[in-house]
Order: structure tokens, then sequence, then C-alpha cells
């Protein structure tokens, strides 16, 4: 095993240093990857993890670099990423489908640091049929000199793709797969001597786009790109209890607020701005334009407005 990790160290650095690192604003897409029908190839696999049922393979990615291309043909495409995983974690299940809880590193999160380096690799080769695979690979050593790594191999066994679009960043195919899809994946922890390679069949493949705010609505079609996502709707410390909903723009009840702020300048005579002391216009306006949306009720309407105006009677409860 100690050739191969060595042959591992000795390729992973070759292509990072092939393929140097794009500075770009982060895009971190979501893949997770249903498996069943687990078999340990390789390895001892940790004691409670020797039966699983199924598991879960969660990778998150950055998406924002442009890719180094090494193999760009008629019938096939090599794409390489380097130094764009953030993090790998795999969460087995018994037979009942409830988590298995281990202290193994199989069931921690890696997650990249400034230590690690990456590399994804996409490969599509029609020449003989449609032979794809994508190829996850988190490396890191700390200053302890203590390696660990995971690789997640998605491939097809058959004529069916693996991909919707091979442009820029490639697109896998979502849901249950049309054909066979499997998935390999190989992990090692220098500490614990821990080392196992296991095989499964792939059930579900679902990809989630990025959303920089988390609110649920990709970047794509967020119109509100930094939400805020308090659990209810909160004015000045008087909390309304509605909840904070979020629209099918990516905006919450809250961002739609806060959009009214300076957007109505009340002038008074000879350009002196006058104070106003309640809401304005088009804070009195979006309760009923939610109401007319189908997104709150009218009860909740009125306690958005009682809060909304409770915070310019009174000061902030302590």
């Amino acid at each position: 095993m100690l050739k191969q990790l060595t042959r591992f160290a000795s390729a992973l650095a070759l292509l990072t240093t092939v393929f140097p690192t794009y500075v770009s604003a982060q895009q971190v897409q979501r893949t997770e990857i249903d498996v069943s029908q687990i078999s340990w190839t390789s390895g001892t696999p940790p004691m409670v993890l020797s039966n699983p049922g199924a598991a879960t393979v969660t990778i998150e990615t950055d998406i924002s670099p442009m890719p180094s291309t090494v193999n760009n043909q008629t019938s096939l495409v090599q794409l390489f990423y380097a130094n764009t995983v953030q993090s790998i974690q795999v969460t087995f299940y018994d037979f009942q489908m409830n988590p298995i809880a281990t202290q193994s590193f199989w069931g921690q999160p890696q997650t990249a640091t400034n230590t690690s380096t990456s590399v994804i690799e996409f490969f599509s080769d029609t020449s003989q049929g449609q032979v794809d695979r994508v190829n996850w690979i988190l490396s890191d050593t700390p200053a302890l000199g203590q390696q660990q790594f995971f690789n997640v191999i998605l491939y097809n066994t058959n004529q069916s793709s693996l991909f919707t679009s091979l442009t820029h960043y490639p697109q896998l195919v979502t849901g249950v797969p049309p054909t066979t899809f499997r998935l390999r994946m190989e992990g090692y922890e220098q500490s614990t001597n821990d080392y196992a390679l296991f095989n499964s069949v792939v059930d579900e493949v679902r990809v989630y786009p990025p959303d920089a705010d988390g609110d649920g609505v990709a970047d794509a079609l967020d119109q509100c790109t930094t939400s805020a996502l308090d659990a209810t709707v909160m004015f000045n410390g008087y909390n309304s209890t509605v909840t904070n909903y979020v629209d099918a723009n990516g905006c919450t009840i809250m961002d739609r607020y806060a959009a009214c702020q300076g957007a109505e300048t009340v002038t008074g005579p000879r350009g002196i701005r006058s104070v106003r002391r309640g809401p304005s216009y088009c804070e009195k306006m979006v309760s009923y334009a939610l109401v007319a949306e189908g997104i709150i009720s009218y009860a909740e309407a009125r306690l958005l407005r009682d809060a909304l105006y409770a915070s310019y009677r009174n000061p902030p409860p302590a």
C-alpha cells in the first residue's frame, strides 16, 4: 500500500503543479450521491461499518475556476480543475436507514485547508461506446506529516453518459440514473493507519447549484444575494413572530423591508428634510404585496404592521 500512496502523492503533486489555481470569486456547488450494495474490496473497514446498508457521499466544490484541458478531441474530453474540492463527507446508514455513528475518519467531514491539494477530473470517451468518469481527490499533509486522502470516482458501466453538458463546468445527470452508475471510494488516514476502499451502486445523484447566502435559491436566480435570514421578521429589535419567508426570487420578507430604507426622501420647505416619525409608504405596502402574492396570511400581515409601527413609536426593547 505504501507504494500505492507514493504514486498517488506524486501524481497529485504533478497535476497541481501543471494546472495552477485560478483566483476568482468562489461559487460552491454541492453534489450528493446516494449509494447502496456497498462492498469493501480492500483494507479493513471499522467494525461498526463492516456491513452498512447504504451511504450518502456529499462533495462541495468551487466551480468558478476555468478548467485546464489536457485532452479535447472529437471523441475524447478530459478536464482537470486544480484545488477546487472544498470538502468530502460520507454518511453511512444501516439497513433501516438509520445513520451509523462512527469515530472513524470515514464518518467525519474532510475539509480542505491551507495544506490541502485537490484535483477534479472529468473524463468522457465516445471512441468505443460511452466511457465516462468523474474523479474527486482531496489530500492533506498537515505540519505533523500525517497524510490523509479521499479519492471518489463516479463512473458509468454502459452506453448512458454521466453528463448532460461538458462545457465550462460539466453538468452531471441528476436523479435516479437511467442505467447503472457506480461509485468507488478510497480513503486513508495515516495517524490511525485506517485504509479502505469500497465499491457501490449509485441510487440517486443530486446537484445543488451555488447559493452564496444559503437561502435555498441558486445564485443565478437570486435577486437578493445577501439575504437577511433571521427565522422571524424583526424590526429594530421587535419580533413580529412571522416566519421570514423566502420568495422564488431569493428575497426574504426582511429583504423587502430593507429595500425600502432610503427609498423615500421627504423634503420640506426650502430643501429642509423633514423628520419622518412613522413607516414609509414603501414599508406600509410590503405586507399588502405579500398577501396578494400568497406568501403570508391576513393575520400575519397584521402582525407585521403592528411590529413595524411599534418599532417607530418606541425604542427597541432591552
